[in-house]
This record gives C-alpha cells, structure tokens and sequence, in this order.
C-alpha cells in the first residue's frame, strides 16, 4: 500500500514538472545573419516575450499625448469641433491580425512605424 502511495505521489510531482518549466518553442522561416544586418521571420507563440509584449503594450506615451494635444488643436484651429460618440459596444484596444495557414497571428514589424496599434482613450 506505501509503495502504491509512493508511485503516486512521484507521478503527481513527475507530472507537474514540466508544466513549471514549459517553454513555448518558436517557429523560424528566415533567419539570415550579415555583417551588416540581422533578418528573421518568425512565429513566437511565448506571451513571456518581449515581441509579445511589443505589439501588446496599449500605454500611452508621452509622445502618443502631444500628438493627441496638437491634432485637437488642429482641429479646433480650424472650426471642426469632434463629436462626442457612445463608444460602450466595441473595443477600446486593438491589433491588426494576418492570416497565415488559416490561422490569425499578431504582425510585430522591426520598426513599428507600420504597426497598425489602436487605442481609443476617450470618446472624442
């Protein structure tokens, strides 16, 4: 009987292991290496990694406030006051997906000048 007990209390924390030290793999389809500049394209299914983190950070910046400030001064500089609109059916937060395989995944660009990233902070 102490035996059976034994086994399964090995199988339990046998079992729970790997879930504790799990690391989610990522999938390379280019991957070149130069001199002068580093490519790769990748899928990154780890929500622990800084891409993830990338593409999902929705904060507010600095900079995200003064270009607000300055296109409502725009805006009102030139008579067009914007129209409060009820906004409590759609998101607040959101990311372009691309389709690969039929699956949706997360764009992440190298610059993030393209990165299509919406937040929508107020009902303006």
């Amino acid at each position: 009987m102490r035996k059976i007990f034994l086994l399964l209390v090995s199988f339990l924390i046998y079992g729970m292991l790997p879930a504790q030290f799990k690391v989610n793999d990522t999938l390379f389809f280019v991957r070149e290496i130069n001199g002068s500049y580093y490519q790769c394209v990748f899928l990154d299914t780890n929500k622990n990694s800084r891409f993830y983190s990338s593409v999902s950070d929705f904060t507010f910046t600095r900079s995200d406030r003064d270009t607000y400030n300055s296109t409502l001064s725009y805006l009102y500089s030139q008579k067009l006051h914007p129209v409060k609109q009820d906004l409590t059916n759609i998101p607040r937060e959101w990311v372009m997906l691309q389709r690969y395989k039929g699956r949706m995944y997360v764009y992440s660009p190298a610059d993030y000048y393209s990165h299509y990233k919406v937040k929508i902070t107020d009902s303006l």
